[in-house]
């Protein structure tokens, strides 16, 4: 039987909310996504839209090649392979790609965040954090049994799934270097120059 691969990409920026989670947490990582592919450059998940604002957030598509992830290239990251038949994965597939075509009636769960915290469950239409939309995705595609309801799941919960397989674990800026050469971390003062250039064009 035909087998694929995904991978969980689990990250903490240095970003304000990122912050805030991992001093409540005491977590190594604080973001969560999935990657339908192995050249790791795109991954789904929860979170902010633009780089410089937390506001809109919501169902995504991320890079660590760019983004956050240049600006912090410093931040740590674990990428985790999970293989899985090919009918799981069309499954999983075709569940993703049909929440993206609607990805702007899916909003960011903060309040999600909270009660995640405080072991509330608490779901709500169209409303998801980063590990709650990776640990449900994974469930509603029949690859994996969760330990608790998806909305109680962190990112690190995530590493506990049955299957995976830690492949990389270290900086965003060693990872970006192996999966491109001519990658090179970024700066606040040209993201910024670059930024402020394009709010005049």
């Amino acid at each position: 039987m035909e087998q694929h691969e995904v991978y969980l990409v689990l990250t903490r920026s240095h970003t304000l909310l990122s912050r805030l989670i991992h001093q409540v947490t005491q977590k190594p990582y604080t973001h969560a996504g999935i990657c339908l592919d192995g050249h790791l450059t795109g991954f789904y998940t929860f979170g902010r839209r633009y780089t410089y604002s937390i506001w809109p957030a919501g169902l995504t598509e991320e890079s660590l090649l760019k983004g956050v992830f240049q600006l912090q290239s410093q931040s740590p990251c674990a990428i985790y392979r999970l293989r899985i038949d090919h009918e799981q994965y069309l499954r999983l597939k075709r569940l993703i790609q049909t929440m993206y075509a609607h990805r702007n009636a899916y909003k960011y769960h903060f309040l999600g965040i909270v009660k995640c915290q405080l072991g509330i469950i608490h779901k709500r239409p169209y409303y998801y954090f980063c590990s709650q939309f990776v640990a449900e995705v994974l469930e509603n595609a029949q690859i994996t049994h969760l330990p608790k309801d998806p909305s109680l799941m962190q990112p690190c919960d995530l590493t506990m799934l049955e299957g995976l397989e830690c492949v990389y674990e270290g900086t965003v800026a060693d990872l970006c270097r192996r999966l491109d050469p001519q990658w090179r971390p970024s700066s606040f003062f040209l993201h910024s120059y670059h930024y402020l250039k394009s709010l005049i064009r």
